[in-house]
């Protein structure tokens, strides 16, 4: 039976690896963005793009409950956006991130998601600045990937009787299709990455996007709760040690 997947923010960086994999997958995709993609495959049956915006709670919720009534039940829900607005970065950050997904969730436990069975499977993509303090990104996205983990705990305790698992994925700095020119172009600070990382080479869009997939899988079927880390080994690494590696001490 083919499986369908409703991933929100499909069109670029890991949520467009992620579609491309789930495609190759044979599963059959409803994916919700701000604006379709410049290269929609339109003899690609298996793939419908809803074009939404985030911050407009009636038409999301009213498109994407069209798409599944439409297109039958879900198996898999994977959430990958993130506030790319120009008004207050810290409440946009909240209502997209966070205020988003617990709506979403809430509209599709009841009816709209397969229950009962091993591949019924929520991923929420969270990061490492959830858990670390980082100077690159702002404070309203580290309190809203934080809540994102506690979100996951949340509802794998609610909708674990359901046969629904629910986990989540936190990257460290990796490289996609937009920035691959920029790691490639600044030496220093790509050979710095390889240096400090235990598999000693930098994590791709693919790297994770395997792991959303093993997520949304049978193969991941006794799973639930859980942030998995891909980092390559780097969050294993005493701080300090890491430091005097750095500065080579």
């Amino acid at each position: 039976m083919q499986k369908h997947a409703l991933v929100i923010g499909g069109t670029r960086g890991l949520g467009k690896e992620t579609v491309k994999q789930f495609n190759e997958e044979g599963h059959k995709l409803t994916v919700l963005a701000r604006a379709k993609p410049t290269d929609i495959d339109h003899d690609n049956k298996n793939l419908f793009y809803i074009e939404a915006d985030l911050n407009d709670e009636s038409a999301y919720l009213k498109r994407i409950l069209a798409a599944v009534e439409s297109r039958g039940k879900l198996n898999y829900l994977i959430f990958l956006q993130r506030y790319r607005g120009e008004g207050d970065c810290w409440q946009g950050e909240l209502d997209v991130t966070l205020h988003a997904t617990r709506v979403i969730i809430d509209q599709l436990k009841n009816g709209y998601i397969h229950v009962a069975r091993p591949d019924s499977s929520i991923v929420m993509v969270s990061s490492m600045a959830g858990k670390f303090a980082t100077n690159s990104q702002p404070l309203s996205y580290a309190v809203a990937k934080a809540g994102l983990n506690q979100m996951v705990q949340h509802y794998a305790a609610e909708l674990g009787p359901k046969g629904i698992r629910v986990n989540a994925v936190s990257p460290c700095s990796f490289i996609k299709e937009e920035s691959r020119q920029y790691y490639l172009e600044n030496n220093e600070l790509h050979e710095l990455y390889q240096r400090i990382i235990p598999l000693r080479r930098m994590c791709n869009a693919k790297d994770v996007a395997n792991v959303i997939s093993f997520l949304c899988s049978e193969k991941s079927a006794f799973i639930s709760g859980q942030n998995i880390i891909v980092d390559g080994g780097l969050s294993v690494i005493n701080h300090e040690s890491l430091a005097r590696a750095v500065e080579s001490i």
